[in-house]
């Protein structure tokens, strides 16, 4: 079955695994023209079902290449919305993590920088998590890629990932300070290795994650990160929006900062401010 050729106008490529089987399929492809490697992402044509915004004209190092878009094809006698995608052999940032991989700025301004060009583009991300960022491999460093971005201009977002959904998700909007709250959740997922608010794997239901996102404060975990992450992480998961760091070249800027007492005064003023409006 794995190795059964697609029945209609992409039977040029042929299916070498089954990467994801669920509602919205991932393969693994090879294409019988160049016999190059790429990722195939299936996505059910029903209305009711998130669909990512990949377009073949958003070119950045940051953001994961769409070569072709396929608006319906037959797969397994249903159809499906298509997306020809360059295939990631490194995988999502979890499987790194696993690894002897090391956090650096590289990884947090990728991101950024991402995440800042579809914002210039009049993209969000709009389910930003570990598994929408994968690693390729470059001439000097592996780089990093958003991937399933799918919210254009300020959508609706109706299908959240709880872990990693901001307080004001009730709204349905989602903008790029819905975008830097799940940045913030997942540096402080990769410092501390437990979600902020619970994860559904440690028996927690959602509707318990999505109460405690709105009114518990940050585990005590993040006063052990260093600086400048330690500060990034509280901006970025501020409850108030209003209050949250929302202009993506303030966090490059941030990443670039060398500790100093300057910093660390600002930072300690910010940390009472948070504790005082329980903001964090």
């Amino acid at each position: 079955m794995q190795k059964k050729l697609f029945e209609n106008i992409i039977q040029n490529y042929e299916i070498l695994k089954i990467v994801s089987d669920k509602t919205s399929k991932l393969l693994k492809v090879k294409c019988k023209l160049n016999l190059e490697v790429y990722a195939i992402k299936l996505v059910p044509i029903n209305h009711d079902f998130k669909i990512p915004h990949y377009d073949v004209e958003v070119s950045h190092t940051n953001v994961i290449n769409c070569f072709k878009v396929f608006d319906s094809i037959l797969y397994q006698k249903k159809y499906y919305k298509a997306y020809i995608l360059e295939w990631s052999e490194f995988g999502d940032i979890r499987s790194l993590a696993s690894s002897k991989f090391k956090l650096t700025n590289f990884f947090f301004s990728d991101i950024i920088l991402g995440l800042k060009h579809l914002q210039n583009l009049g993209l969000f991300h709009g389910d930003l998590k570990p598994s929408n960022i994968l690693a390729f491999k470059s001439d000097t460093r592996i780089v990093f890629k958003l991937a399933d971005y799918g919210v254009k201009y300020k959508g609706i977002g109706s299908y959240i990932t709880p872990e990693y959904a901001p307080p004001e998700y009730l709204n349905r909007e989602v903008n790029s300070k819905y975008d830097i709250w799940c940045f913030g959740c997942i540096l402080f997922e990769l410092f501390t290795g437990d979600l902020p608010f619970g994860s559904r794997t440690n028996d927690n239901q959602i509707s318990e994650i999505l109460e405690n996102i709105q009114n518990k404060p940050l585990p005590k975990e993040w006063m052990k990160i260093k600086e400048p992450y330690r500060y990034i992480i509280v901006r970025c998961l501020t409850k108030d929006a209003q209050n949250r760091i929302s202009n993506y070249n303030d966090i490059l800027d941030l990443l670039k900062r060398k500790p100093n007492l300057f910093n660390r005064i600002e930072y300690l003023f910010y940390y009472i401010k948070g504790f005082k409006n329980q903001d964090i």
